[in-house]
C-alpha cells in the first residue's frame, strides 16, 4: 500500500510477487528448521500472497495481470486507475518457480503454465511479445511495440524452468 500523506492507498503492485518466493525460500532454509514457528509462519503467508499473485492473473479477462490492483473496501482486487497495463513482468513467474520446487506442489506448475498460455495469446507479435495496454480486456487491448529485456532474462525462463518436474 502507499502512504499519499493524507490517507493508505490500499494497492499492490507486481512487483510484489517475487516475496512469495523469498518467504518460502526462507522458511526451507530456516537455521530453526521447517518446522518452527517463524519457517510456518514465513510457508503460510508465502503460499497466501502466491494465490493472490496468481488470482492477479487468473480474474483478469486477458489472464494477465495488470500493474498493479486496488483493495477497496468490501470487495475483491481491481486494476490500478492508471495500470491496467502489462510489461512481461517476472516476479509473479519467479515465485512459482521457486514454490513448485521447494514444496513439489504441482499447482504452482500449473498455474505458471496458464499464465504462459495468456502471455503467448496475448503478448504475441509476429516477431517477438510485447506489452498489453489493457488486461481487463480477453485481447489485451493492444500490443505495444516494446519489448523490456528481463521478459527474455527472467520471466520466459521461470514460466520455463517451473514446467520441470
Amino acid at each position: 500500500s502507499d502512504w499519499n500523506g493524507r490517507y493508505n492507498n490500499r494497492k499492490m503492485d507486481h512487483l510484489v510477487c517475487f516475496m512469495p518466493g523469498i518467504l518460502v525460500l526462507g522458511a526451507y532454509t530456516d537455521p530453526r528448521g521447517l518446522d518452527s514457528a517463524r519457517a510456518q509462519r514465513d510457508l503460510a503467508v508465502g503460499k497466501a500472497l502466491m494465490h493472490t499473485c496468481y488470482q492477479m492473473y487468473h480474474q483478469m479477462a486477458s489472464g494477465i495481470a495488470a500493474e498493479y490492483v486496488e483493495f477497496p473496501p468490501h470487495r475483491d482486487f481491481i486494476p490500478g486507475s492508471s495500470a491496467a497495463f502489462y510489461i512481461l513482468r517476472p516476479e509473479t513467474a519467479e515465485s512459482m518457480f521457486v514454490l513448485n520446487k521447494l514444496t513439489g506442489d504441482p499447482i504452482y506448475r500449473d498455474w505458471a503454465w496458464e499464465i504462459w498460455q495468456a502471455i503467448d495469446r496475448n503478448c504475441k507479435t509476429q516477431t517477438a511479445y510485447g506489452a498489453i495496454r489493457n488486461v481487463q480486456e480477453r485481447s489485451g487491448g493492444g500490443i505495444d511495440d516494446r519489448m523490456e529485456s528481463f521478459f527474455l532474462a527472467e520471466t520466459l525462463k521461470y514460466l520455463y524452468l517451473a514446467q520441470d518436474p
